[in-house]
């Protein structure tokens, strides 16, 4: 089986692990370049199956299934809400509503070009199986590959680490952070911990604050790698936090970090969301909070880096998490969908 993938997230053209990668940014400011640029790859490659992430390689696709080749099958895999909160940035009003409401439309027509759905989760099927309940679908989850997570349990570092991946803004909940870090450091020595991020600040107001409420910390900030490397890149933090907002939105949506961090066997400190509560409700290694509650936090850091066997005993599950939710559990699922559609 050939697979070829085509982005328009980066500038990217060449085999990387028997894949053929065609990415380019250069259309991103036309709609109507970007479907011409994905439907120009399509006729290249002539795929039997396409499988998109968003409604307008959706478009592309259809086109050239209409065009070029009727048997080719369309999968819409639906990873986020449409439209989400960042396809909205900087809208607001009227003008807001407008766009949500023309997205919206925009996605039912074009889902309905799709022969087939996966589902990442529960929350975001519902939309889609109630409107389309004769068409066939399957849920195949974020889990890791384990071949790029190779490592092992570790002692506890001193001092330990603390660990913050992603987009570092306030909506993401780098601020509830630096807030849970700014109460710590009245309980504990700055020197008996250090905070290890990968990631970047997209403005400076909050990058100024967080700098502020970490003044006095270690906190080392390291550039972004590929995926490949990302799980060595952080091999040496102990535990690890994402303490998003708990709205509308986030509170439906199960990150992606809950798995990827649980397969490098370490505990995690995680904002309650009830996606997470509905897929896991025995949970054992992520610690669920209010993102707000800061001495919650910072009391649950002290429990853990004081009390060492629990501490190895939230890794411990976390590895046999980790066992259970991976690619490989899912991967004859997936290959046996897409070849049946």
């Amino acid at each position: 089986m050939e697979v070829a993938i085509v982005s328009s997230c980066a500038e990217i053209n060449e085999a990387i692990n028997g894949k053929n990668v065609h990415s380019t940014m250069k259309h991103n400011n036309s709609k109507k370049a970007k479907i011409n640029y994905f439907l120009e790859q399509l006729v290249h490659f002539e795929p039997d199956i396409v499988i998109c992430s968003e409604p307008l390689p959706i478009i592309a696709a259809w086109k050239f299934k209409t065009k070029s080749k009727a048997s080719c099958k369309i999968i819409y895999d639906v990873t986020e809400f449409y439209p989400s909160k960042k396809n909205l940035q900087n809208t607001k009003g009227l003008k807001r509503i407008v766009l949500k409401g023309l997205m919206k439309c925009g996605n039912r027509y074009v889902s309905r070009k799709a022969d087939a759905f996966i589902f990442g989760e529960y929350n975001k099927s519902l939309y889609y199986r109630s409107l389309f309940k004769s068409k066939p679908y399957s849920f195949i989850s974020y889990y890791p590959d384990l071949k790029y997570i190779q490592l092992e349990q570790k002692p506890l570092s001193k001092p330990f680490v603390l660990g913050y991946t992603g987009k570092f803004t306030e909506e993401k909940g780098i601020l509830n952070f630096g807030q849970a870090l700014n109460k710590l450091k009245t309980q504990l020595s700055p020197d008996s911990f250090r905070i290890v991020m990968i990631g970047w600040f997209p403005n400076e107001k909050d990058k100024e604050e967080f700098d502020k409420l970490t003044k006095g910390l270690s906190v080392e900030i390291r550039d972004s790698v590929p995926y490949t490397d990302f799980a060595e890149s952080l091999k040496d933090v102990d535990l690890f936090f994402d303490l998003r907002e708990s709205d509308e939105e986030n509170n439906l949506c199960l990150p992606i970090k809950l798995y990827f961090f649980s397969a490098l066997h370490r505990p995690m400190i995680y904002t309650d969301l009830q996606a997470i509560r509905h897929a896991h409700p025995d949970i054992k290694h992520c610690i669920l909070s209010d993102p707000s509650d800061h001495p919650y936090i910072s009391n649950k850091i002290i429990q853990l880096f004081q009390d060492v066997k629990l501490y190895e005993e939230m890794c411990s599950e976390s590895e046999l998490f980790s066992k259970e939710f991976q690619w490989n559990t899912i991967k004859n699922e997936f290959v046996k969908f897409i070849k049946e559609v």
